[in-house]
């Protein structure tokens, strides 16, 4: 999914499924409080947002460095 240039200052991002998510060009105020609660793997994220990119690979059963499904 690529979500440059998008808007999503008021998105509901709770529980979100952001599986290589490319939100580096995301604008009009994206906030790190918004993406605590989803799912975070292989996820480009914006500048100023601090969380892990991969944090939830793990759980969702998902390779980090190759995007190969590995089970949970």
């Amino acid at each position: 999914m690529d979500f440059q240039s998008s808007n999503l200052g008021r998105a509901n991002l709770e529980g979100a499924y952001l599986e290589s998510a490319n939100l580096e060009g995301a604008r009009l105020g994206l906030t790190q409080d918004q993406l605590t609660t989803a799912k975070l793997c292989r996820t480009t994220l914006p500048n100023g947002i601090t969380l892990d990119p991969n944090r939830d690979c793990k759980e969702l059963g998902i390779d980090p460095e190759t995007g190969e499904w590995i089970g949970p």
